[in-house]
């Protein structure tokens, strides 16, 4: 088998739920030097020739639903969401899941719910990106979203602030995505259905 240390790795989830299949991917890069830690290999499942890159997909966590978005910024562990609240850190060693935690006020529906989510080791903090709901009458909610950090600690995730807030919602297209470069946060929403607004500086 060829050596792996230069080229992509991806290890694949794939769990069925009735007729449907779930899939999440995980992407590591491997550098060309041996890494410090050596990763769990997970449940083999087969694996995909791409060109040059041979893709080992290997089952790693089990009993999700809905998994959403993942940050494998800190080094030995992948953190990952599930739409419906849940925020959870895998040890890439070990394969143990831990569930960080659960929000109580988000709206989950189908594709709206806990959306976006980054991680910065260096400053100790995760970002969130969550839809919510405002009581519009006695049988309808308005859909709303908002961006807050966490503080991470030994002991889980605490000091939450709020960062944006209100932010306008759909029951579709609310995003997102969230990238840290330096001290910067970078976040996009989408276009909450108002597709004529989905590049006005002003929509916000």
């Amino acid at each position: 088998m060829s050596d792996f240390s230069s080229q992509f790795c991806h290890k694949i989830h794939i769990k069925t739920f009735g007729s449907a299949v779930l899939a999440s991917i995980l992407l590591f890069l491997c550098s060309c030097q041996p890494s410090s830690e050596k990763l769990a290999s997970g449940t083999l499942l087969g694996y995909l020739q791409l060109d040059n890159s041979l893709l080992e997909i290997s089952e790693v966590a089990t009993g999700l639903e809905v998994p959403w978005d993942l940050d494998a910024s800190e080094e030995g562990k992948l953190w990952f969401t599930e739409v419906s609240g849940r925020l959870f850190c895998l040890d890439l060693q070990t394969l143990e899941k831990k569930e960080i935690l659960k929000l109580d006020d988000v709206l989950a529906k189908k594709s709206y719910g806990l959306l976006g989510m980054a991680v910065h080791p260096e400053k100790g903090h995760v970002f969130l990106h969550y839809t919510f709901g405002i009581p519009k009458n006695a049988n309808e909610e308005s859909v709303m979203s908002r961006l807050v950090r966490y503080d991470i600690s030994e002991s889980g995730l605490e000091n939450r602030l709020i960062l944006l807030d209100s932010l306008p919602g759909n029951t579709f297209h609310n995003g997102s995505r969230i990238l840290i470069v330096g001290d910067l946060i970078y976040f996009s929403l989408g276009d909450v259905g108002k597709v004529d607004q989905a590049q006005s500086v002003d929509f916000l």
